[in-house]
């Protein structure tokens, strides 16, 4: 409807066809100024405060987020008021909820090697504890739907995790050692059987470091590992024993993580497990110096850190806490 050449918002007029026309007879031939002196107030312009309001209240009207599970590992949606409730295969998590969720994922995942590296078996033990503070927050804060929703994330993103690497090494420059018998106790290649060859510019880079200046046979040594490498392959610390692998990794995802006694008896088992592993790349002890049992001892430090400061995310959750132990 217009008046003039100039249209004129006179709202939604719902009723029948005999007030339509009413209304347009009132309004014939009559200005926009007209119009504003003689109004009721039924049909006016909202000022800025109530376009607020309105806005205000609709943002605030409760909503169904429909979210898939790793929504708690990538965080998409992370700008989110109280009125969201989110929903994941079918079960429902409340903003707040779903932030602390969020952040538990996040400080477990951090202690992890990132998508795509190569994972060695103390990387599965991480991986395991990463699990464990997971399932043990959600056991004690949700519901029992909600716990096994967000234990299947973390889970799914660990098998992200090993197909990464698996798919990285299926690439050019890998293979898979097979022989037997070999490294110091003849079973480097149970626990370690992939190799990666060094590029042909990678070797040329190489040989310009091996200056004139050096000794003769230390030159030819030199050259000799070199050839091995671009023809055989290094080994690449990958821990493609996957039996050993999922059992160390079911170890710690298993134990009492709060229990500091069943942490230790997790990671002597652990030693115990890793001793031949260490001693088929050539780390062993001697009387002039423990190396082997240096980097048993690295490692289980390094677990013992990590269930700290588990302990330490779940304990602040909701609560202002220094987490960095």
């Amino acid at each position: 409807m217009t008046v003039g050449t100039t249209p004129v918002n006179t709202g939604l007029i719902t009723r029948n066809q005999a007030a339509i026309e009413t209304a347009n007879k009132k309004l014939s031939g009559k200005s926009a100024k007209d119009l504003q002196a003689n109004a009721t107030g039924s049909l006016r312009e909202l000022s800025e405060e109530e376009v607020r309001e309105l806005h205000a209240k609709a943002k605030n009207e409760p909503k169904i987020l429909q979210a898939d599970r790793s929504e708690f590992v990538n965080n998409i949606y992370s700008k989110t008021g109280d009125n969201i409730t989110y929903e994941i295969d079918g079960v429902r998590f409340t903003n707040e909820e779903m932030k602390r969720c969020k952040e538990l994922v996040k400080q477990a995942v951090l202690e992890l090697p990132s998508m795509g590296s190569d994972l060695d078996y103390e990387d599965y033990a991480a991986m395991g504890l990463a699990e464990n503070m997971v399932s043990t927050y959600a056991k004690e804060h949700l519901t029992e739907e909600q716990a096994n929703v967000l234990e299947q994330s973390i889970s799914d993103y660990m098998e992200q995790l090993i197909n990464a690497e698996q798919e990285r090494q299926a690439g050019e420059g890998y293979s898979i050692d097979q022989r037997e018998g070999i490294g110091l106790t003849g079973e480097l290649n149970k626990y370690y059987a992939v190799r990666k060859t060094l590029g042909e510019s990678a070797a040329e880079s190489f040989k310009k470091l091996l200056n004139e200046k050096l000794p003769q046979q230390t030159r030819n040594t030199l050259l000799a590992n070199l050839e091995h490498a671009q023809t055989c392959g290094s080994v690449v610390q990958s821990a493609t024993n996957r039996e050993l692998a999922g059992m160390i990794r079911e170890l710690f995802k298993n134990t009492d993580i709060k229990n500091p006694a069943s942490m230790s008896s997790a990671c002597s088992r652990y030693k115990e497990l890793m001793k031949p592993v260490y001693q088929s790349y050539g780390v062993m002890d001697t009387a002039q110096h423990k190396s082997l049992t240096h980097v048993l001892n690295q490692d289980v430090n390094r677990f013992d850190m990590q269930a700290t400061r588990a302990k330490a995310v779940m304990g602040g959750l909701g609560s202002t806490v220094n987490v960095s132990v």
